[in-house]
């Protein structure tokens, strides 16, 4: 009997443990799931991973993130990011990496049981871009030409590149720069506003998201003008006077040509009267004749090299008196674009009789008979003259003059302004004026800055009916079709069909052709403030891109729609 109670209690125990186990099998949890997903936005100290938790085991996720290593195989106990809790996938960014540094990364997930790590991804960090700066050449008073070379962007794109410099060793893009476009590859710039006869240091540059990086700085030296002094006065008389100066040094050229400049007002140039004394250093006497007696004249010694024209130190001296006519100018009249109506009035000839009278003028102040002159025949009196084949919007100063025998007399000095006409580049109706039609009375404007520096074209795969006009006057039909067929907000051509601007609200997204006369009339030449990108047109190529404009280069190009660029208005007037 004892012995078969020990058997039962044995059965009994046995189906007992026998169900525990089972129960302990069937509820024991398991490790995480977890995938890595790749690595992307790779930059110079960040990038993007992640990973996705397929399963947690039967217990709740404690953690999950990306763990990360410049070794093989990282864990939770060095490098990690952490993302929120949860099955599903997720995203991470890494940050604050090491510039061209090779890392290792795993996602993991972590429950009670303990922490589960998906398949390990690697990647490399990028890095400043390479670059080599070029030989300064082509080197002028006050300008010269430099560039560099890029060759490696350092795994990111290389954003803006150009040339620095300063007068101290390595210069940096905090000191004086000029940007030349973006990208991989040779450039060659031209810098301007040196000073002439000094030492300058320049370096390359380019830019990226990982920084800026330098070339090897190069050095050069620009040209010097020649050194002279101004002579003291000689032999003066009622209409002529003598004097000279002294060439000291050449500069970095020779002497071609060397004088005297002189005029009625101080500082005179070349562009005022001279003489010539030949060539070469050293001394030289000039003789200045055709003078105005009673006369205060400015003078100053000059040569000339090939880099340009320098000047000695200034004086002055008086021509001796004489009775000249007396008159005075008369009012400007019929002032219209090309012409207009002066004269004068001589109240008095001085004692000798008149010679010789009329209206001088030019577009400087104080004109004389050496400048532009009409004449109004002799003798005192009132007299009128036309003065014609004048430039539009032009201010110009007038006088009458007198002759007699002692020298020539002028009246006050008038200035008016011809009236002007519509020309490329003028400021009018809200912009600037890139065409004209044959009747120059209609054209044209672009807005004077951008309406957005980064906007896509819009409805990307979608055929635009009516958007392919690509020639002038196509621009307004292209963007009406684009606001009809492509509901997107923000795009390029809405953005300028709903611009108000200077009371004007008629602007549109110009045609390909327009949008190249833009760049051809306005940035070529400086106007209009535009950046050296690209810009988008309302010409549609394909379903898929549009035409846009380059404005580093001057090309046309095509892209797809959902790029982003520039956006510039234009409107018709």
């Amino acid at each position: 009997m004892k012995r078969v109670s020990n058997i039962l209690l044995m059965i009994t125990c046995y189906f007992l443990i026998s169900c525990d186990l089972s129960i302990l099998k069937w509820d024991m949890p398991l490790l995480a799931t977890v995938q890595t997903s790749e690595v992307s936005q790779i930059l110079a100290i960040s990038a993007q991973c992640g990973g996705s938790i397929l399963s947690d085991g039967g217990s709740s996720i404690i953690e999950r993130g990306i763990c990360y290593s410049t070794t093989h195989n990282p864990t939770v106990s060095g490098l990690k990011v952490l993302s929120t809790n949860g099955i599903g996938s997720f995203t991470i960014t890494i940050s604050d990496l090491t510039m061209k540094t090779n890392y290792y990364v795993r996602a993991y997930a972590t429950t009670k049981i303990g922490t589960a790590y998906g398949t390990e991804t690697t990647f490399t960090t990028a890095g400043l871009a390479s670059i080599t700066t070029n030989v300064i050449n082509s080197i002028l008073l006050t300008s010269a030409i430099g560039g560099g070379n890029i060759t490696s962007s350092g795994g990111l794109p290389v954003t803006q590149r150009g040339i620095c410099w300063s007068i101290l060793r390595n210069p940096a893009i905090t000191d004086t720069k000029i940007v030349s476009g973006s990208g991989l590859g040779q450039f060659s710039i031209s810098f301007t506003g040196l000073m002439p006869n000094t030492t300058y240091y320049v370096r390359a540059f380019a830019i990226s998201a990982a920084g800026t990086s330098y070339g090897n700085e190069v050095s050069f030296i620009t040209a010097s003008l020649p050194t002279l002094t101004t002579s003291t006065m000689g032999l003066i008389t009622q209409t002529t006077a003598q004097c000279g100066g002294s060439v000291i040094s050449a500069g970095s050229s020779p002497v071609t040509l060397r004088g005297i400049v002189y005029g009625t007002s101080p500082n005179p140039t070349t562009s005022n009267n001279y003489t010539t004394s030949g060539s070469g250093i050293g001394s030289f006497i000039s003789t200045i004749t055709g003078l105005t007696s009673g006369t205060t004249y400015y003078i100053r010694a000059f040569a000339t090299n090939s880099f340009g024209t320098a000047y000695g130190n200034e004086i002055n001296f008086k021509t001796l008196s004489a009775v000249l006519p007396t008159l005075n100018t008369l009012a400007i009249s019929s002032i219209n674009v090309y012409s207009a109506i002066s004269g004068g009035n001589i109240t008095s000839d001085g004692g000798s009789p008149i010679s010789e009278r009329g209206i001088c003028y030019s577009t400087t102040s104080n004109p004389t008979t050496s400048n532009s002159k009409i004449l109004g025949g002799t003798g005192t009196g009132t007299f009128t003259s036309n003065l014609t084949g004048l430039i539009q919007n032009t201010s110009y100063f007038v006088r009458a003059y007198a002759l007699n025998n002692v020298g020539t007399a002028y009246g006050e000095i008038l200035n008016f302004k011809t009236i002007p006409a519509l020309i490329l580049g003028q400021n009018f109706q809200g912009g600037f004026i890139f065409y004209l039609d044959g009747t120059k009375e209609h054209g044209l404007i672009c807005a004077p800055t951008d309406q957005s520096g980064g906007a896509s074209w819009g409805c990307s795969n979608t055929s635009i009916t009516n958007s392919n006009g690509t020639s002038i006057g196509t621009g307004q039909a292209n963007t009406t079709a684009i606001i009809s067929g492509c509901t997107t907000t923000g795009i390029a051509a809405r953005i300028c069909n709903d611009l108000i601007l200077s009371g004007y609200s008629d602007w549109y997204l110009p045609s390909i052709s327009e949008l190249g006369l833009v760049y051809t009339n306005l940035a070529a030449k400086g106007l209009g403030s535009f950046q050296s990108t690209y810009y988008w047109s309302s010409s549609q190529y394909s379903g898929a891109s549009s035409y846009l404009q380059s404005f580093s280069n001057g090309n046309a190009y095509t892209t797809t729609k959902y790029s982003t660029y520039s956006v510039r208005a234009i409107r018709t007037f």
